[in-house]
């Protein structure tokens, strides 16, 4: 008595070229983030020498001015990144008034361009 075999259907492809077919779509997709990556890095601006290093003066300035202020004793969690002279500033502080006193201290920093503010009040909803 023979055995046939079980057919494949033509639409139904083999398990093989399933896998085969998403290793290369996860591929491309890797080339293709890669790709996108350098070509942002090659159109972001080059630091100076210069602009690095007062970036770096301002960052610290900033830190300096925040860390002595008795108000905002404590709020270590306020962190300070400076780019081409605008300083970001993220974290939580307990109350607006820490918020808007970090914020302004940023503002009063030499060479500083603009402040972005994403500091987080605690509690903010909390009667």
């Amino acid at each position: 008595m023979k055995r046939s075999l079980p057919c494949r259907s033509a639409a139904a492809p083999a398990p093989r070229s399933r896998v085969a077919r998403a290793i290369r779509v996860a591929l491309a997709a890797v080339a293709l983030a890669a790709l996108l990556g350098v070509a942002a890095c090659a159109t972001a601006p080059a630091c100076t020498q210069a602009s690095c290093a007062d970036d770096a003066r301002i960052t610290a300035e900033v830190r300096d001015e925040i860390a002595d202020r008795p108000a905002l004793n404590g709020t270590d969690s306020i962190g300070v990144q400076t780019i081409d002279g605008i300083v970001y500033l993220h974290g939580i502080v307990d109350t607006d008034n820490e918020r808007e006193l970090a914020e302004s201290l940023a503002r009063r920093v030499r060479g500083v361009r603009s402040v972005v503010g994403s500091i987080t009040v605690r509690n903010a909803g909390a009667h």
